[in-house]
């Protein structure tokens, strides 16, 4: 990723922040097969790991992980909101008329070592763990041990935990830090206008795919 120092971030508190409130990351590993590409809910601990410990699972019967040794460096991409800008919203382009299209966006770049967890215990917890983590804060919220047990212990055999140890945090916010204050305005007061929660748009999706079928 290209780094300018205008929209570097380094404070960690908004590099963990993006990744909990953005948590569908990216995980890029690079093998002998060539690299592999798998988009994954993951959840931080900072508990026990100075820039955090990334934990998520995914189907045991993919045969990549086979061949994922312990240790194996990889790359988690976390992306935050983003937007095309429309050089229409800044009050320059009357002015000057030196505006240009753009698209913001916020970015987090999470380097690691990946550790597989197959053991069916602790395989186990860190479900209930993920799940009462995603699931805080919800009206009527789901538990685990609402399911059946054997239900339950059918689902763990047919995944592996992914446990990713930060080794090194990369953010970046290209958010219009170089406009004046004026064109900021204006592109916030556009934005706003325009605004339309990620669920809902998740929703329009999963009607229009469902009518395509």
């Amino acid at each position: 990723m290209h780094r300018q120092p205008l929209f570097d971030v380094q404070d960690r508190s908004r590099l963990h922040g993006l990744i909990r409130e953005y948590p569908l990351g990216t995980l890029i590993i690079q093998t002998d097969r060539g690299p592999s590409v798998d988009h994954l809910p993951f959840v931080l601990e900072t508990a026990t790991s100075p820039l955090g410990m990334l934990k998520t699972h995914a189907a045991r019967d993919n045969e990549f992980w086979s061949i994922v040794p312990d240790g194996l460096e990889c790359l988690v991409v976390f992306s935050g909101p983003s937007a095309y800008i429309s050089p229409s919203w800044y009050p320059s382009r009357t002015k000057h008329g030196r505006v240009q299209p753009s698209w913001y966006y916020s970015v987090v770049h999470a380097r690691g070592r990946i550790r597989l967890v197959r053991d069916a215990a602790t395989l186990a917890a860190d479900v209930r763990s993920m799940t009462d983590y995603f699931e805080a804060g919800r009206e009527n919220a789901w538990r685990v041990d609402e399911a059946p047990q054997d239900f339950i212990g059918a689902l763990v055999e047919h995944i592996v935990g992914i446990d990713i140890e930060i080794t090194q945090l990369i953010g970046k916010w290209q958010v219009g830090q170089q406009r004046n204050p004026a064109d900021r305005q204006g592109i916030v007061e556009a934005l706003r206008k325009m605004d339309m929660s990620a669920e809902r748009k998740l929703a329009d999706t999963m009607l229009s795919s469902a009518r395509s079928r």
